[in-house]
């Protein structure tokens, strides 16, 4: 077997550019995080960085009269809308659409919060 290594930068030979990194795996951190922050006010029950589940008990936000039950999850590590799914329970069923987007809509600005702060000098 014969591996070219002209060029590509390896021990520092060849002046090529530096292989590219692998792709981290796993749940992207600022969703993740952002969901954690988020909804803090819930109490927490379980969450697992690995496979990106967070799962929150019954709580409701301040000033709410509604109490939800929240399980967030992080599917992927890109940083996009798709990586993101939010089940929102009330005691009588499924929350409404407006309260998950809602949720969604806080979890995605608190993200990119998190992703610009990190890229700041």
């Amino acid at each position: 077997m014969f591996v070219a290594l002209t060029g590509c930068g390896f021990l520092g030979f060849g002046g090529g550019a530096s292989a590219p990194a692998a792709a981290p795996s796993g749940p992207n951190p600022y969703l993740y995080n952002a969901s954690l922050q988020v909804l803090s006010f819930l109490p927490l029950e379980s969450a697992n960085q690995s496979t990106g589940q967070i799962v929150y008990g019954f709580g409701r936000a301040p000033g709410a009269a509604q109490s939800y039950r929240v399980v967030a999850t992080v599917t992927s590590n890109a940083l996009d809308a798709r990586s993101l799914v939010v089940d929102v329970r009330s005691a009588s069923g499924a929350a409404s659409r407006e309260v998950r987007r809602g949720i969604e809509d806080a979890i995605y600005t608190r993200a990119r919060a998190l992703r610009i702060a990190d890229l700041a000098p």
